[in-house]
């Protein structure tokens, strides 16, 4: 998928509709860069997690904050984009 067409995809838009929108794609990595900043100046909750899932405190950083940028994949459905129809993804 070219960048030019994942970037079509909406996740935050203006209500009631409008045309201001932010790409979903954009929308996963600040709330991935968030949950990264938030997991480091908090390390004894990451050593807690840690420890919850059987691993070093850096291993599990990275795979929660891979796991929280796939928060929100499904917006890229159908289903999904089809609820504001003025920015519904010209390709499809």
């Amino acid at each position: 998928m070219s960048p030019e067409l994942y970037l079509q995809f909406w996740g935050k838009a203006e209500r009631p509709p409008g045309l201001e929108w932010h790409p979903v794609a954009y929308h996963c990595l600040d709330v991935a860069a968030v949950a990264d900043v938030l997991l480091r100046v908090n390390p004894r909750r990451l050593r807690r997690m840690a420890t919850l899932l059987g691993t070093e405190p850096d291993a599990a950083r990275s795979f929660l904050v891979k796991l929280i940028a796939l928060h929100d994949i499904g917006k890229f459905s159908t289903g999904f984009q089809s609820k504001v129809p003025g920015l519904y993804p010209k390709h499809l």
